[in-house]
């Protein structure tokens, strides 16, 4: 099968032009251009035709879940139909199959060229940056550069290339000649080591493993130890990563369609840091609730990091530096994050949510109420936690009818009816899924 050109040519135009510019002859100027012909390779996916403006009409017909893989320049279908993937899978696939072709090896150095075809927007074309550092990482290769845009389009296709450039001491000083043009600017050297560095470490760094025992989820004597709380989070965690689609899909009814996202990032970073939290905590709860908060107030996304890392660490306070707890001690320790919550969103809005304002807090409070009022009662944990988990459901289900008054849905009004506030919904489903798995013995 022939090769199809695309971005590549880009690299190798700026050589050209890079030795032009230094004053070599034009002998000179096309051997350089071949040298970069031949150490640039490229491969790119299409997830929809573009529109050729004399035909007026998609060159190919695709699904919305499909891409073509191998596209040609002028925005031919690829070498082969297939399902679309991500982004990091992409990465993988194509930084893998460039650098064997050009025999890219531990310890070489490459120039990174990621373009648009026209309509894929600028985000996702770094988001697809990232994901090729993060394998070139892994194979210890040096990027000398990187450049991100739409620079070979194809009109309005959607879709992106990437191209390789195996880099030596010539190519190098002729990439990094500054120039000016509408399509492409190059303005002075770029050290990226550092990040190559950070990169590097992250694909050495083994993540730690939340490994939840059985024995951690039998509370007895209904006084909860901190291997029973420990249980508990892991439970949030893992289901938290695993409906994190699930969850930007309903907020993008009533609110910006990043919730799942950005609560799943702050609990992904505590699985990575799981080993010291837990050794950090030596035994106290109080010390375990404050190692979660503060990854979770540093990494979760958005608003989320505030709400969520307030109410660990308000719960951390309250509890104190113990080692069990009975239920009312837990109860005692939920409503400290409701008043957590509240706290962080007056200082930050000028008053805490309630219920009825359409947001996590019409989960929280009836859980932590229903928690209360089973101490009270004197019920068993099981029983206590079952009925704060149905509380919590019940809450969030009435956020249907529910016009937004604060949260990531307050600024839609009415159009956030009919769909329950995310926050509170992934409350309900959460407390539910730690209800089902926690026993008593």
């Amino acid at each position: 099968m022939g090769r199809r050109g695309v971005a590549g040519t880009v690299l190798v135009h700026k050589v050209a032009g890079g030795a032009a510019e230094k004053g070599l002859s034009l002998p000179e100027v096309k051997a350089v251009a071949q040298h970069a012909a031949d150490s640039v390779r490229s491969i790119g996916f299409a997830l929809s035709s573009c529109v050729v403006p004399a035909a007026g009409t998609p060159t190919f017909e695709i699904g919305s879940k499909e891409m073509e893989y191998g596209v040609g320049i002028h925005g031919e279908p690829g070498r082969s139909r297939e399902t679309a993937t991500s982004a990091d899978e992409l990465a993988k696939r194509m930084t893998k199959e460039l650098t064997e072709e050009l025999v890219i090896k531990a310890g070489d150095t490459v120039t990174v060229l990621i373009n648009g075809f026209g309509s894929s927007p600028l985000q996702e074309l770094y988001i697809l940056n990232q994901a090729v550092y993060r394998e070139l990482a892994g194979l210890e290769i040096q990027a000398h550069r990187s450049f991100v845009g739409n620079y070979m389009t194809s009109v309005d296709m959607l879709g992106a290339s990437l191209s390789i450039m195996k880099m030596d001491d010539n190519l190098k000083k002729y990439i990094d000649i500054p120039c000016y043009t509408p399509g492409f600017t190059v303005t002075g050297s770029v050290d990226s080591t550092a990040y190559q560095k950070e990169m590097i470490q992250e694909k050495k760094t083994e993540k730690s493993v939340m490994i939840c025992k059985e024995e951690w989820k039998l509370i007895r004597g209904d006084i909860v130890s901190l291997e029973n709380l420990t249980a508990m989070i892991i439970v949030m965690s893992e289901f938290i990563l695993s409906h994190e689609v699930e969850f930007c899909k309903l907020d993008s009814h009533a609110g910006d369609g990043d919730f799942g996202m950005s609560v799943a990032k702050g609990f992904r970073q505590v699985q990575q840091e799981w080993d010291e939290i837990l050794v950090g905590s030596q035994g106290s709860i109080k010390e375990f609730l404050l190692a979660c908060s503060e990854v979770i107030l540093e990494h979760c996304g958005g608003a989320s990091g505030p709400i969520w890392g307030s109410a660990f660490r308000a719960a951390a306070i309250q509890v104190g530096d113990v080692k069990e707890m009975n239920l009312s001690a837990f109860a005692e320790m939920m409503q400290a994050a409701v008043k957590g919550v509240q706290t962080t969103g007056q200082r930050s809005f000028g008053r805490g949510a309630v219920v009825g304002d359409k947001t996590l807090i019409d989960a929280l409070v009836p859980c932590a109420d229903a928690l209360c009022e089973s101490a009270k009662n004197k019920d068993t944990f099981i029983n206590a936690l079952q009925k704060g988990a149905k509380a919590a459901v019940k809450g969030a289900e009435v956020t249907k009818e529910i016009v937004a008054k604060m949260g990531r849905a307050g600024v839609v009004g009415e159009r956030s009816l009919g769909y329950p506030d995310a926050g509170a919904f992934a409350l309900g489903v959460i407390f539910t899924a730690i209800a089902n798995e926690m026993q008593s013995i």
